[in-house]
């Protein structure tokens, strides 16, 4: 072969070379259009789902403003609504009377007004007071002389009433008492004198009586500390409170019942099947859009790659039969 056969077939091998390389490029570009195209509406849907998800959030925004401003209301006057209700239906269940629960839970409120404890506590204990010793035990004068002991030992009256009441029902069914005991000494309510003549009563015919008249007596002794205590900066704040908060809730009583009657109908609504139905819908309409623009797009860059890949295996052969 001559030397300008060699040029000849040289220049013609290199030509074909660039002109497959030309074609692999332009084919390259059109799939990189493609690639570009599925990305944009990839990009479009995941740019929609990003609006929605930064509407929701927004949503959420909203939605915690007006959670934080219900929870106000909600604090200031509808939960005092709520404990008048609930309180009262606790009450209707012990003393099996809605008329009598009714009056015995405003009684409770004219109470608090004249003492250094909050409702809530005082209705506690009152509780505490009914549901161990019943009507027998769950009176203004033995609930006075409750306050009137945790006044002067400086412990809660709502704890000082259920430990109260769990020493009448030991003494009236005859139960061990140590517990209650014990826990009135930690709390300074009880002397360890008393609770040694009690011990001995309680061994006696009819001591369970007389062990219960003599730790009344001794509750007897701090009569009048509460009405002292409520002349102190804690008592006239707390009776402060009890006002406004009385108040509030007598002010927002027609709202109260307007929310609890939405609220209920809200929860219809989320409860119901048709609710249930659209919600599993929306996710799965969610699931599978997002799964159809990461499919279009893997599948045009795999492509893309399996064309590149073959484009630079046949310039690599090439290259090497005209090398040799």
């Amino acid at each position: 072969m001559s030397d300008t056969d060699i040029v000849v077939r040289a220049r013609n091998i290199t030509q074909q070379a660039f002109a497959e390389v030309t074609a692999a490029l332009n084919e390259l570009e059109g799939k990189t259009g493609k690639v570009g195209h599925a990305a944009k509406e990839s990009s479009g849907f995941l740019s929609t789902m990003a609006g929605t998800f930064t509407g929701f959030l927004t949503g959420q925004a909203v939605m915690g403003g007006l959670s934080a401003a219900f929870n106000f209301a909600k604090g200031a006057a509808i939960g005092m609504n709520s404990t008048l209700e609930t309180t009262t239906l606790q009450f209707t269940t012990m003393m099996g009377d809605a008329g009598r629960a009714e009056k015995h839970v405003k009684s409770l409120f004219d109470f608090a007004a004249t003492t250094p404890f909050e409702t809530g506590p005082i209705i506690a204990a009152s509780r505490s007071m009914q549901l161990f010793g019943g009507d027998a035990l769950n009176t203004q004068e033995n609930l006075r002389r409750v306050g009137d002991a945790a006044a002067v030992a400086g412990a809660p009256i709502d704890m000082v009433g259920t430990h109260v009441g769990k020493l009448y029902s030991a003494l009236k069914n005859g139960t061990p008492m140590g517990e209650p005991i014990q826990r009135l000494m930690e709390l300074g309510v009880m002397s360890g004198d008393t609770r040694l003549k009690m011990d001995a009563l309680s061994k006696t015919a009819g001591g369970g009586q007389k062990a219960w008249e003599l730790f009344s007596g001794e509750m007897d002794k701090n009569a009048g500390a509460m009405s002292k205590m409520a002349g102190t900066w804690a008592g006239v704040t707390s009776t402060l409170s009890d006002a406004v908060t009385m108040l509030a809730a007598g002010a927002f009583k027609p709202l109260f019942e307007l929310l609890k009657g939405g609220i209920g109908s809200l929860n219809e609504l989320l409860g119901s099947k048709a609710f249930t139905a659209g919600a599993a819908a929306l996710a799965t309409s969610i699931s599978s859009g997002v799964t159809v623009a990461f499919t279009a797009f893997s599948g045009s860059t795999i492509r893309h790659r399996a064309k590149a890949s073959t484009s630079s295996r046949s310039w690599s052969e090439e290259s090497t039969c005209w090398l040799s």
